[in-house]
């Protein structure tokens, strides 16, 4: 799952939705020196990502790739399963996805002095372009798929990925409908358990 689908699997809770986006920059042992709500919500996103790589769904997701991509099928997959929620946003929430999106820069903006500079730099570009609304265009999603090809130190087809997303969209799109449930009840329960 990426930046969209982190968002929203922490909503309502700002603190948790903050310190999702932070999973991103803030890496290894947690320490206390953030605050609760803020590691809580990396916590969260670890959780996340460690149930979604080993999810049976999404592991199909990955093999339906062409070979030349599956080494990249991860971050194909999170890219385009964020535009289809953005592209079918009104099963999911009954906000829109302008408001959603706003409330979600703002969860991260409000915790700046605890963030690292890259974060901000991120999510101030994030607004700026209008990230999150913008998932559900498709250019958008090749547009992102070529600039995270540039990102990587080492030779990669991402430049052309999006034309997995073109060639496997109706089944990408199945596979998508029957995760959302999953590590949607995932997430309640961790929240629950974290309590």
């Amino acid at each position: 799952m990426n930046h969209l689908a982190h968002f929203y699997l922490a909503y309502p809770d700002t603190g948790l939705m903050a310190g999702g986006f932070l999973g991103d920059f803030v890496k290894g042992t947690l320490k206390g020196k953030l605050p609760n709500e803020l590691e809580q919500g990396i916590r969260l996103h670890r959780a996340i990502d460690a149930f979604t790589d080993k999810h049976p769904i999404i592991n199909h997701s990955r093999r339906r790739l062409d070979p030349e991509f599956r080494r990249y099928s991860g971050i194909i997959c999170d890219i385009c399963f964020d535009h289809l929620l953005a592209r079918n946003w009104q099963n999911y929430s009954e906000m829109s996805l302008e408001i959603f999106s706003t409330q979600a820069y703002q969860s991260v903006v409000n915790i700046r002095q605890h963030a690292p500079e890259k974060a901000i730099v991120s999510i101030n570009r994030m607004r700026a372009h209008a990230a999150l609304e913008s998932y559900q265009h498709e250019p958008f999603i090749d547009s992102a798929l070529r600039h995270l090809s540039t990102q990587l130190s080492r030779d990669n087809p991402l430049e052309d990925g999006f034309s997995q997303f073109t060639e496997y969209r109706d089944e990408l799109t199945v596979d998508f409908r029957l995760f959302m449930p999953e590590i949607s009840q995932f997430v309640r329960q961790w929240i629950v358990n974290a309590e």
